[in-house]
């Protein structure tokens, strides 16, 4: 149920119910429940932690001293709280500096600038006097225009600069924003998109595939993602490239504007040289392909679409760089995506990630495996033993070409990976973690992202990622990834940033539990992994707060607690230090624990997943001694639809009373959510059909009437069994989980007399992100449980 979404709204909209108390408890700092001199980690210092949103490292050989670009926010130095997005050039102390002032400058005086890229200098006396280009896409100096792509250039004194302008075409002149670029090595030939949409009429609006949200805003429709080419050699007057774009393909181009999941938008294009520069003048170009991710259409709901065929499905197209016509990849019948090449030349191999027969797998569990191809018309070779979790992020060849570089979430870790490879002889090895080595000791983090590899030569990989522990906050990392002679892979790696090093120790220790669900029927016992956050005084006599994760499949990590909960950036350790036990459970359908686990709540919303939730809350009073009738469950997303799920079954299912409730864009009733969503088919997709089909049968072979599964799936059809005071967050404009969903609940709970108080975030999807409107959400949840709880006995 998650997706990205970007907020510019900086005004809140409250909706208090008459009748119910808005007093706020105190959330100031300094006095924690049995250490009074303990220092509080308030919800002012995790929004301070600077969040590092993007990083790229430079082709350069030299592996002492890479250079590294890092996108990242942080508040910004003006009286509103507000998040602004910043540029910054990272190097070692000791390596030759390169002077980026004049890039660093343009993105702070205009605060957008992302999607960057280096390219490899095009001779090498370039790259022996460490010339470079730097490439990144931002509205520059036109407030509320396009988003454009603009470079940057580092000549033989290592000084970049003034960005300027890459490229201008029709869309760029019409206000469409540049979805998504990626050029070749030397940025000879870059390719990009940009959204094709379809304006509303102002009068009257004849609804086809619409959202919901969409309609209410009279928004534009959006139709597709168009592919365009840029040539290098300047071809217009004022320097800018010739484009070419393809607007006759029917499909629409790369993941950018599909944001059903969390996978890397850098992994959806790939171009593949397959012969030398061609053409003199502004002609000039590379022989070669690109690969590209294609859909169906720019909608959601559409990403799973098994009817279609050859373009009218999810799969892998190839654009021929001199000719501009393009080929579907037909060799495999399932849907495909993340297209990666080898760094070989002249070759046509290429990986992929393949999905899973949805005869094996739950469709909508995203079971993928890695497979490669030797050429558009071949026929893929499959990793047969597959991935852990089956939901491999492919990052890119090893330099010789022996490995594939994914990452991937094992149990609470996400860790990259190699999975080697002999292109040459159809074969796959053994998936082999990377163990990361700092300062001389190893696994020092345990969670990952942003990574990217690169080849310095024929037999040395580079790698960079942002690294992160429950203790350690996020900061930028860049070594040498080397193979041992017993085929192990270690991440020899230095720190680049200091983004946070500034941080306050939170002075908390998350603890990995374990611990019996419910057994489902006919199957053994389950164990359920939890991350456990404890008061510094003890669990002992506290309040319990469980946190249902989004997704349904995602999962809580060991990620910087300091900087808050998956989602909505739940304040963890404010919690945590202000007394309460946090519980963060990764239910039956979570990433991490492999396809079989996610697939587990086939059917089932609201069943397994649910049942895995209260065994906690049960092991925690057993264990903690956490104090009985003081039990809070809070959610965003799915996280939201189990707590809801929680608020009308607690008592009468689990004989557990709860003290309060939180559902930040949660679905409540499955019916009313059907055909207002975007996703909407991942109901028909979960439930094997809509709620209108007569039946269907369960795993267990029982046939059940839909209509009937649905409401027990939904928390409105036992509103009666709503007792705890309800908190409800929800962003205006959500699409994924509409806020009628919120205005539902919220007028049944007061019908009810039950207390309730609804939140509005104007301008806000799926999940806030502004600033002050996290800040609002994370301080209304502290307050609610504290006005809740039963009172602290100190």
């Amino acid at each position: 149920m998650m997706m990205k979404i970007h907020s510019t709204a900086h005004v809140l909209l409250v909706l208090v119910i008459a009748g119910c108390s808005t007093s706020s408890s105190s959330t100031a700092p300094g006095r924690v429940p049995g250490k009074p001199n303990a220092p509080l980690w308030t919800t002012k210092d995790q929004l301070a932690v600077r969040t590092i949103v993007e990083v790229q490292a430079a082709p350069l050989e030299n592996t002492e001293f890479p250079l590294v670009a890092a996108v990242f926010t942080e508040l910004a130095p003006v009286p509103a709280v507000a998040f602004q997005q910043r540029l910054k050039f990272l190097h070692n102390a000791s390596a030759p500096q390169y002077d980026s002032t004049l890039i660093e400058d343009f993105c702070s005086r205009y605060g957008d600038c992302g999607t960057i890229s280096f390219c490899r200098p095009r001779t090498s006396k370039e790259e022996k006097g460490g010339e470079l280009h730097f490439m990144f896409l931002s509205r520059g100096n036109s407030s509320g225009g396009a988003m454009r792509a603009w470079g940057s250039y580092a000549d033989d004194k290592r000084a970049f600069s003034e960005p300027r302008p890459l490229w201008e075409d029709s869309a760029a002149s019409t206000g469409r924003d540049v979805m998504y670029y990626t050029c070749d090595d030397h940025c000879e030939t870059c390719a990009f998109t940009y959204s094709e949409t379809r304006k509303a009429n102002d009068t009257v609006r004849t609804v086809g595939e619409d959202v919901l949200i969409d309609v209410i805003q009279n928004a534009e429709n959006a139709v597709k993602n168009v592919l365009c080419l840029a040539y290098h050699t300047p071809a217009n007057p004022d320097g800018t490239r010739e484009v070419k774009c393809m607007t006759e393909l029917e499909a629409s181009v790369g993941m950018a504007g599909w944001y059903i999941s969390c996978w890397s938008h850098a992994s959806q294009f790939a171009f593949m040289p397959t012969g030398p520069m061609r053409g003199k003048g502004a002609r000039a170009t590379s022989d070669g392909m690109l690969l590209f991710t294609r859909t169906k259409n720019l909608r959601a709901n559409d990403w799973a679409d098994l009817d279609g065929a050859g373009s009218n499905r999810m799969g892998i197209s190839a654009l021929d760089i001199a000719t501009a016509t393009t080929t579907p990849y037909t060799g495999s019948g399932a849907l495909l995506f993340q297209p990666i090449v080898p760094w070989t030349p002249h070759s046509e191999f290429f990986a992929f990630a393949q999905l899973e027969s949805p005869d094996k797998y739950w469709l909508w569990s995203q079971a993928w495996r890695i497979c490669f191809v030797s050429s558009l018309t071949g026929a893929p070779v499959c990793d047969p033993q597959g991935s852990f979790d089956l939901e491999p992020n492919l990052i890119g060849f090893l330099a010789d070409d022996t490995g594939i570089v994914y990452t991937e979430q094992n149990n609470f870790t996400v860790g990259i990976h190699v999975l080697p490879v002999d292109l040459a002889n159809g074969k796959f090895g053994a998936h082999s973690p990377v163990r990361i080595r700092k300062d001389g000791m190893l696994n020092m983090l345990a969670a990952v992202s942003q990574v990217s590899v690169w080849r310095v030569n024929s037999s040395t990989t580079m790698v960079s990622f942002v690294g992160e522990a429950l203790q350690t906050p996020p900061e930028v990392y860049a070594g040498t990834l080397d193979r041992a002679e017993d085929g192990t892979y270690t991440a020899n790696v230095a720190r680049m940033s200091r983004f946070n090093v500034d941080t306050n120790d939170i002075g908390l220790i998350g603890e990995v539990i374990r611990y019996p669900s419910l057994p489902k029927s006919g199957q053994a016992k389950d164990f359920v992994q939890a991350l456990v956050q404890r008061p510094p005084a003890g669990s002992r006599g506290s309040p319990l707060v469980v946190f249902a994760h989004p997704g349904p499949n995602m999962a809580h990590a060991d990620t910087f607690q300091g900087w808050g909960g998956v989602g909505a950036r739940y304040p963890i350790a404010t919690l945590a230090h202000m007394g309460y036990t946090v519980l963060m459970p990764n239910i039956r359908g979570s990433a991490g624990y492999g396809p079989a686990w996610r697939a587990d709540i086939y059917q089932d919303w609201g069943g397994v997943d649910l049942d895995d939730l209260f065994a906690g809350i049960v092991y925690c009073q057993k264990e903690y001694e956490t104090r009985e009738g003081d039990v809070h469950v809070f959610g965003w997303s799915y996280g939201g639809y189990l707590s809801a799920m929680a608020l009308t079954n607690a008592e009468q299912r689990y004989n557990i009373s709860l003290r309060s409730v939180v559902i930040g864009g949660g679905i409540v009733d499955l019916i009313s959510h059907t055909g207002t969503a975007d996703i909407a088919k991942i109901l028909q997709n979960t439930f094997g059909g809509y709620y209108w089909d007569t039946t269907t049968k369960t795993p267990g072979g029982m046939a059940t009437e839909l209509i009937t599964l649905y409401q027990n799936r939904s928390a409105m059809y036992a509103i009666d069994q709503a007792k705890a005071p309800t908190l409800l967050h929800h962003g205006a404009h959500d699409p994924r989980v509409p806020i009628l969903q919120a205005f539902q609940l919220h007028y049944a709970l007061r019908a009810h007399a039950v207390p309730t108080r609804m939140l509005v975030y104007p301008g806000s999807g799926h999940i806030p992100g502004a600033a002050d409107q996290l800040l609002n959400v994370w301080d209304t949840v502290i307050d609610w449980l504290e006005q809740h709880r039963i009172p602290h006995q100190d």
